[in-house]
């Protein structure tokens, strides 16, 4: 689906030379002739004011691709870990331990 933003539009009719079949110039300001055409991109990069809009369809993977995973998942963490120290005659005391904690979710 595109859209033409009249308030940006100068009316230089570069989109529609670029785009015939898709953009037509009316009293001096572009319009949507068919918003199916192949070469409404290449007419939207051409605007000098930006002011054709092309709303893609994406495929669902690249749409959940923009979704930030931040602070999800499992990492390292300091929690639940078992000492690896010396400790007094029996080997256990106080180390430094690695245990697998939730990295996120608290």
């Amino acid at each position: 689906m595109a859209r033409i933003i009249q308030e940006e539009c100068v009316g230089c009719g570069i989109c529609a030379d670029i785009c015939p079949g898709g953009i037509e110039m009316i009293n001096g300001q572009a319009a949507l002739k068919d918003e199916n055409a192949d070469c409404l991109k290449e007419a939207a990069d051409s605007c000098p004011r930006g002011a054709i809009l092309l709303n893609e369809k994406t495929s669902e993977t690249e749409n959940l691709n923009n979704y930030s995973s931040f602070g999800q998942g499992r990492g390292i963490g300091s929690s639940g870990g078992r000492g690896l120290g010396r400790g007094p005659r029996d080997g256990r005391g106080k180390g430094r331990g690695r245990g697998k904690g939730r990295k996120g979710n608290f």
